[in-house]
């Protein structure tokens, strides 16, 4: 399977343990989120856990069997008669658990397959291509 976007119904949320996100700018618990974009065999799920402004880009949570990735991310969307509509994503700050950092190259592997699939506002069929940029994480 691969990733896509669903509504998260009362019977699909309990999949995936949210209890461990915080919105990184407030520190509280996120609230209840209406989508995301999810991958059930690779037990992935791709999340907002805040931000999303043009001052503040927007945070990420990238659930993998059950550790956490986080990240940071700007889109910018541009469109044409000749492009048609391309959205491109800047995507940094990438947060890998120590656990996981021999995984660097499959999340960030991950990381892209989720942002494609997730497209624009949660559409990938409105969009003629995804450009996805990704800084890759210092190790400590």
């Amino acid at each position: 399977m691969t990733f896509i976007n669903e509504v998260i119904t009362e019977e699909t949320k309990g999949e995936f343990d949210f209890s461990r996100l915080t919105d990184p700018i407030s520190g509280h618990p996120i609230a209840p989120r209406k989508r995301w974009t999810i991958d059930r065999d690779r037990n992935a799920v791709l999340i907002i856990i805040g931000g999303g402004t043009p001052e503040i880009p927007e945070f990420y949570a990238l659930i993998w069997k059950g550790d956490i990735i986080k990240f940071s991310a700007i889109s910018k969307v541009s469109s044409s008669p000749e492009t048609g509509r391309i959205i491109s994503w800047d995507i940094f700050d990438i947060d890998i658990p120590i656990p996981l950092q021999s995984k660097q190259e499959d999340i960030c592997q991950l990381i892209r397959e989720a942002i494609d699939a997730k497209g624009w506002l949660y559409d990938r069929d409105c969009l003629r291509n995804v450009i996805i940029n990704i800084q890759l994480p210092t190790t400590h």
